[in-house]
């Protein structure tokens, strides 16, 4: 059974790794990847698979709730 303590630290990391790839999604390649490499090879992880989370919610069609062709910004990254 998972302890108490655990289960917080984990649901901090993931809150921290969403606000993180909130904040680096619209960041260039170059300024992105420097800072992914500040956080530990867990973290960082997380944080990237929240930025394709990010970004498929873009494409996303709200109606149909399927993936749309990437139009604009969002076909240049």
């Amino acid at each position: 059974m998972p302890s108490k303590n655990k289960e917080i630290n984990n649901a901090v990391s993931i809150s921290s790794a969403r606000r993180a790839a909130h904040q680096m999604v619209d960041m260039s390649d170059p300024s992105r990847k420097r800072a992914l490499n500040n956080f530990p090879s867990e973290m960082r992880c997380m944080i990237v698979e929240e930025m394709v989370n990010i970004r498929l919610q873009r494409l996303r069609d709200d109606e149909t709730n399927t993936i749309r062709p990437p139009q604009g910004e969002e076909s240049r990254r």
